[in-house]
């Protein structure tokens, strides 16, 4: 109906100003939608406010996502995301890495301030997830990559978990330059898939030019 076109349009011109033009919406559906675009457009210039928006829907998913929503932006705790609470705080907790990470970064010089932030994050050190994002950052930023830098672990469940991240995330590399046609068929490994000596990466590189189609 043009009443509610007209309504998520102005919504999103005007977050600051949707609470009402959402709630006049016709169907719960569009309501959810309104609210939730507003939202987003409102968390980075005002949390409350966008905050108070998804305190307007039922409880139920689309609440729980507008506050997922939110809290990504920073307007919000993600322990007001119900259902999507783990995902927000993983998804927030990716972006710390990126920002408080150093360039070249050693597992073993950044893991007491790992363990730190991660329990400001309200995630725990004892679980798996954290510590895979953690090392995945931690590799990426090696140059080269260095996955034997693992080893320097003394805990040998994060040393593992380090290991098994590197390997995921070149393989994750190899992936993406297989698939679009840039994985070098030929020579060492250079640029980002160069690496210190590890075997089952070669297999890794290996592999991988095999199933492009390499020569």
């Amino acid at each position: 109906m043009r009443g509610d076109a007209d309504a998520l349009d102005a919504a999103r011109r005007d977050p600051a100003g949707a609470a009402e033009r959402c709630a006049a919406l016709s169907l719960p559906d569009l309501r959810a939608d309104c609210t939730l675009a507003a939202a987003e457009r409102l968390a980075r210039r005002d949390g409350p406010a966008a905050a108070a928006l998804c305190d307007a829907l039922p409880t139920g998913t689309a609440r729980d996502e507008c506050f997922f929503q939110v809290a990504e932006r920073g307007g919000a705790d993600c322990d007001r995301a119900g259902a999507f609470a783990a995902d927000c705080r993983m998804h927030r907790w990716s972006r710390e890495l990126e920002e408080m990470l150093p360039e070249d970064p050693r597992p073993v010089e950044v893991l007491d301030e790992l363990r730190r932030a991660m329990r400001e994050a309200g995630l725990d050190p004892g679980a798996d997830e954290p510590w895979w994002a953690a090392w995945r950052a931690v590799l990426a930023r090696g140059r080269p990559f260095d996955r034997a830098a693992c080893r320097a672990l003394a805990d040998a469940r994060l040393a593992a978990l380090c290991a098994g991240a590197g390997r995921q995330l070149y393989g994750d590399w190899l992936a993406h330059l297989r698939d679009t046609g840039t994985l070098p068929c030929a020579g060492p490994a250079t640029g980002r898939l160069a690496h210190t000596p590890d075997p089952e990466l070669d297999a890794m590189l290996a592999a991988a030019r095999a199933e492009a189609g390499c020569p």
